[in-house]
């Protein structure tokens, strides 16, 4: 679902301050890369309105498309919900996009491991079979990282003048659309299973901040093929008709997150980013993780929660760990951090859940997203998690918003109140009421809460004593590349 305006310009969502009185928290080169205006932004929520805006985006296509991601799976439907050859298989339509535009070029850039620690299918194709064998389609996997590193932003442009940022890639486990049902006949694999349902978030904008975006996937693209992309020159809107902007003529930075390697220098502006926007909140945080697991988020949490009159802090993140890994180092990390909070919460002030449908046994729903908002005011949206190797071994691309003015204030307000509204099985005009009424984004949330079948669960964290990381996670969520004298390091470590 996407962006749509409520009837006022002013936030309605408890007095926040104007933005004139705002500390700039945003800084080029400290917390972010550069912050480039956009003339249109507007959010994607869940993988069915980013797969129709990225879709409708790239039929406009004149001259090249670049995609740049963790993932990649050409069997997906982009479309699964429409009938017969609409539901376009992902692989066919980049081919047939290419048959039909002479001048038109496509790159995709995937992360050589996907193959094997994600759903890729594409080793799987018959050689003859394979979508990528056209002239003017460039497949290539990246395998240009430090040890145990991996290439994880999620992007899309169109003719350098339209990009994607956020948390989806293309490929398969993604589409899924605002209701979650626990059934649904449309969100299936290549193979027919049925996937989980997952919440997930992704930003479109255009402007000079999109032709920035594509640097980055042309840079990513010189880095691990050697080729360098040249200017395409001037071609026309590829902006999606039916996709209403969220925000005009606004700045929007963008941060990342890039490991040392060979002649590449290390770029920590995720990093940064992160604790500058937690320092700045005074009203309210929200957060929505795929992991939870990043001990320094959750130190300034829980100074601002001992704080009088700090901010309230609303943390949704999945129920529940997929695999040995998860378990071991995000799940039990996230309780031990979700301890922490829970022991500062002096006042009140902490939600933290995970959503489901209210059934026997609930239905719990993935979260994906890696989304903050702070105040009503910074917004940040991208690909990196709240993990260590988000902060200095993946490769990263978020950005981020600060609210200029009222209407970008109210964007961002209008935004996370639909988010809870999706959790809460109810509308974005209810959860804005609630906040009106009780002036607390958590009374707010408290009030609706359990009213609908959907809902937001509170974990369980019986047995939890320590506070702490768990032992290893410095080795097996490492903030930096893996070398013999950092794991030696750490073997003979006293801490």
């Amino acid at each position: 679902m996407t962006y749509h305006r409520r009837d006022s310009g002013r936030s309605k969502s408890g007095g926040a301050t104007p933005p004139a009185r705002w500390k700039q928290t945003l800084s080029a080169g400290r917390n972010c890369w550069r912050i480039p205006a956009s003339s249109r932004l507007s959010f994607l929520i869940d993988a069915k309105a980013y797969f129709d805006a990225v879709v409708a985006a790239m039929e406009k296509a004149e001259r090249r498309i670049i995609i740049v991601g963790w993932d990649f799976d050409s069997r997906i439907m982009l479309r699964p919900d429409r009938e017969g050859a609409a539901k376009l298989q992902l692989g066919t339509f980049l081919r047939n996009l290419v048959e039909a535009r002479p001048g038109l070029e496509i790159y995709v850039l995937i992360w050589s491991s996907s193959l094997f620690y994600g759903r890729s299918g594409e080793a799987l194709l018959p050689l003859g079979r394979i979508w990528w064998c056209h002239p003017r389609i460039k497949f290539r996997l990246d395998s240009h990282h430090p040890a145990g590193a991996s290439h994880h932003q999620k992007i899309v442009t169109v003719d350098d003048r339209l990009a994607f940022v956020g948390g989806m890639d293309l490929t398969e486990g993604r589409w899924d659309d605002m209701r979650h049902a626990p059934e649904n006949p449309y969100r299936r694999t290549s193979s027919g299973k049925q996937h989980d349902a997952t919440h997930d978030v992704q930003v479109a904008f255009d402007g000079p901040a999109a032709g920035a975006i594509t640097e980055i996937a042309m840079e990513r693209w010189k880095y691990a093929t050697g080729e360098e992309l040249g200017a395409i020159g001037p071609t026309k809107d590829v902006w999606p008709a039916d996709l209403e902007p969220a925000v005009r003529d606004h700045p929007v930075a963008i941060a990342r997150t890039q490991p040392p390697h060979n002649d590449q220098p290390a770029i920590r502006e995720v990093a940064a980013l992160n604790m500058d926007m937690l320092a700045a909140a005074s009203k309210s945080i929200y957060i929505e993780a795929q992991y939870f697991a990043l001990p320094d988020v959750a130190e300034v949490l829980a100074q601002g929660l001992q704080v009088p009159q700090g901010p309230e802090v609303i943390i949704v993140m999945s129920g529940g760990p997929q695999g040995m890994f998860e378990r071991y180092v995000m799940a039990e990390n996230r309780d031990r951090m979700l301890t922490l909070l829970r022991r500062s919460d002096r006042f009140g002030r902490l939600r933290a859940f995970y959503p489901i449908w209210n059934r026997k046994p609930p239905y719990r729903i993935k979260v994906h997203s890696k989304l903050i908002i702070v105040d009503d005011r910074i917004l940040r949206i991208g690909s990196s998690n709240l993990n260590a190797r988000s902060l200095g071994l993946d490769t990263e691309c978020d950005i981020a918003l600060e609210a200029e003015h009222d209407g970008a204030s109210e964007a961002i307000a209008v935004l996370r109140d639909m988010l809870l509204a999706e959790h809460l099985g109810t509308t974005r005009e209810e959860v804005t009421a609630m906040q009106l009424k009780h002036r607390s984004l958590v009374l707010a949330i408290d009030e609706l809460n359990g009213t609908a079948p959907r809902q937001l669960a509170t974990p369980q964290l019986e047995g939890v004593k320590e506070a702490t990381p768990m032992p290893g996670t410095e080795l097996l969520d490492p903030r930096r590349p893996l070398s013999w004298r950092y794991v030696w390091r750490w073997l003979t470590s006293s801490d």
